[in-house]
């Protein structure tokens, strides 16, 4: 609901039953959607949290005369016990900037500007283009503040932990200050944070003006969140054992998303194999597994008891191709005329074969040199002869292409084409 529509500014309501008041302010770049969209709209609405939402039209920082009126509104609109003010980025510069004016017991900013004025700072600025002289005077400064301040941010980012640190030197003169990091998020520190019951509780621990808390539910928010998770992974890039174990801790929930890209969750089980970490590649592929089946129920897909699968270096399994009656690598998923391959193993001899309706079915090359395949192992079947993780046959070398084709009868070992079984 619009209470205050203005030239410049736009002041929402979410008339909820929470025994604090949310104040918030939309970042940059949302000005075309001022009447439309306001910061935390959803969760205020999901949760029935007391909730104003001011936007702006203009990527003005907020600086506007409408903004007074906005506070006399708030004032006169109701009483609540803890009035808690937050934004993004130019949402953060504003919960800051205008605590004292809209009487604020807490404020949580996250990666804010202390100024974009050039003049009083023109190295670390990346939005002085927005800047205009009906913005002089601007800058955070002492007699802005009220309340207890956190400002969330990534340390590892340059010029917002600059402008944090900036903002931070104003509790030199009494002011409650404090930064919470929030590792590996960059500029857009609510996307490493942010999800409905995530944010619920960071609210909550806001709520309570209890430092630790908010501390705690900042930090939980981060480490859970997907977003953070794929970017610490990313980092870890070239320690292949610390991405396995984030990718497996149970400290970190919601990876559904992560484990349903199955080409990226089986190069990693591709390279844990070579490294002999056959322990971390199991509980990988077993996690993939149960990932795959809780959400996407295949049907005919010939699995049974997660069977060892036959990884290439692309990160695709190796599959029986019913159409062609050919062999091809492809992402893991629910295609019908696919079978993937395991080994059957008798002594030292190891055998391609697929399942099918709860049947072993083996490979053997016909005397057309093509595929065939039989439910009994017989003096053609396919046996497979492993050299450091090459595999080849009587005929010649497995070759695995990124394309998805499959030869079975290459001539070259190629060192590179190493397949895992797990």
């Amino acid at each position: 609901m619009i209470i205050y529509n203005g030239n410049e500014l736009v002041l929402h309501k979410v008339a909820g039953e929470s025994n604090f008041t949310l104040i918030t302010f939309m970042g940059v770049n949302y000005h075309d959607r001022a009447m439309n969209l306001f910061f935390l709209e959803k969760l205020s609405k999901k949760y029935k949290f007391n909730c104003y939402g001011i936007t702006t039209k203009k990527p003005n920082w907020y600086i506007s005369s409408e903004i007074d009126e906005i506070a006399r509104i708030i004032e006169l609109d109701g009483d609540y016990n803890i009035r808690i003010l937050a934004g993004p980025s130019m949402g953060g510069f504003a919960a800051i900037k205008f605590s004292r004016l809209f009487k604020a017991d807490i404020v949580f900013a996250m990666a804010p500007q202390y100024t974009i004025d050039p003049d009083i700072e023109s190295k670390f600025n990346n939005y002085s283009q927005f800047y205009n002289d009906s913005m002089s005077n601007m800058t955070i400064s002492n007699n802005d503040l009220r309340g207890k301040i956190f400002i969330a941010v990534d340390p590892y980012d340059k010029i917002d932990y600059y402008h944090s640190k900036k903002i931070l030197d104003l509790s030199d003169s009494g002011f409650e200050i404090n930064i919470i990091p929030v590792f590996y998020a960059e500029h857009i520190v609510y996307n490493d944070i942010s999800g409905s019951d995530s944010f619920k509780e960071i609210i909550l621990a806001l709520s309570t003006m209890d430092n630790s808390k908010i501390n705690l539910s900042v930090s939980k928010s981060r480490r859970r969140n997907n977003y953070n998770l794929i970017k610490r992974l990313n980092l870890y890039n070239k320690n292949l054992y610390l991405q396995s174990l984030s990718l497996l801790s149970d400290k970190i929930h919601n990876k559904e998303r992560i484990y349903a890209n199955h080409s990226y969750i089986l190069k990693k089980i591709h390279g844990l194999c070579l490294l002999k970490r056959y322990d971390l590649a199991l509980r990988m592929k077993n996690k993939l597994f149960y990932n795959f089946l809780y959400y996407k129920i295949p049907q005919n897909m010939g699995f049974k008891n997660f069977p060892r699968l036959i990884i290439d270096c692309h990160g695709k399994v190796i599959c029986f191709n019913h159409k062609c009656e050919c062999l091809e690598s492809r992402e893991f998923g629910d295609q019908k005329h696919l079978s993937p391959l395991s080994l059957y193993s008798i002594g030292n001899k190891n055998y391609l074969f697929f399942w099918f309706e709860d049947e072993r079915v083996f490979l053997y090359v016909n005397e057309r040199k093509s595929l065939s395949f039989s439910s009994e192992i017989n003096m053609s079947s396919l046996c497979l002869n492993i050299d450091n993780s090459l595999i080849f046959t009587s005929y010649g070398y497995l070759r695995s292409n990124f394309d998805g084709s499959v030869f079975l009868f290459s001539e070259n070992k190629l060192e590179w084409e190493k397949f895992v079984f797990v």
